[in-house]
């Protein structure tokens, strides 16, 4: 008798601990789950799909700019700047893969791609640069235009509603990338045309304070990035020294104008 008790007991406490450990299971993968993904766990094999449906559209985009890079432009970029709707389909493109390259490099120190799109955007503009056909020549300018500066507007007025710091955390969404202005790009772009000395700086309708501003807009918002708000400090120097050379090189006509620029500026 003592014995079946003992048995009875044993098993009692078998059952027990069996429902304990499964109820712990259930809550160690409930955690898990939260952990690990901001997944609910009725919508997982939903949000799975779109996952790999992110990662076919990662993986073409990346296939598109190896073949731009490894072919040959005279063959491959003419189709993609063929028309102003093929164009901003390419600007849009560049613009996402450049951002993803910086957000990869600043997360994991990877600067290969950063490094590669750099020097993709610099030869589809020598490209453009030496075109004779009009449409492709004017895709520098409306990639300035349109892709920087008044992308920059309204990046700006993003970062300043956003309150966010982290220039990862901000365009870490390719919609921000395709809406908005990473202040890499930025940077980047106001170099490339600082050095060729293209005339779509003086040209272009209060470009020098508006290029300036929205470097210094960033170095504000994104003030805990040191490395970045250096070079867009470095930039602005750049930019202002650029601008007194053109006042004291220029026609008395050009001269006035960019006094006056210079004004808004300094």
């Amino acid at each position: 008798m003592v014995v079946t008790k003992k048995m009875a007991a044993k098993q009692s406490g078998d059952g027990g601990d069996k429902e304990a450990k499964q109820k712990n299971d259930e809550e160690m993968t409930k955690l898990l789950c939260s952990v690990s993904s901001d997944f609910d766990g009725e919508k997982l094999p939903f949000e799975h799909a779109r996952s790999v449906d992110l990662m076919q559209v990662a993986l073409r985009k990346s296939c598109l700019l190896g073949v731009i890079r490894e072919g040959d432009y005279d063959e491959v970029l003419p189709s993609l700047l063929a028309t102003t709707e093929s164009q901003q389909s390419f600007s849009k493109f560049l613009r996402v893969q450049f951002n993803a390259a910086v957000i990869e490099w600043l997360q994991v120190g990877q600067k290969k791609n950063y490094k590669i799109l750099k020097e993709t955007i610099t030869d589809v503009f020598a490209f453009c640069e030496k075109s004779d056909n009009a449409v492709i020549g004017k895709f520098i300018k409306e990639f300035f235009v349109k892709d920087i500066l008044r992308a920059g507007v309204d990046a700006v007025k993003d970062f300043r509603a956003s309150k966010v710091k982290k220039l990862t955390e901000f365009f870490n969404a390719e919609e921000k990338a395709v809406h908005g202005l990473n202040p890499y790009l930025l940077r980047f772009i106001t170099g490339y045309l600082i050095k060729k000395d293209s005339s779509l700086l003086l040209e272009t309708r209060d470009c020098l304070p508006n290029l300036i501003n929205m470097h210094l807009l960033s170095v504000f918002y994104f003030q805990d990035n040191k490395s970045l708000v250096k070079k867009l400090l470095k930039t602005c120097l750049r930019l202002v020294q650029y601008l007194f050379a053109k006042v004291e090189g220029g026609s008395a006509e050009r001269v006035g104008a960019l006094r006056g620029l210079l004004t808004q500026v300094v």
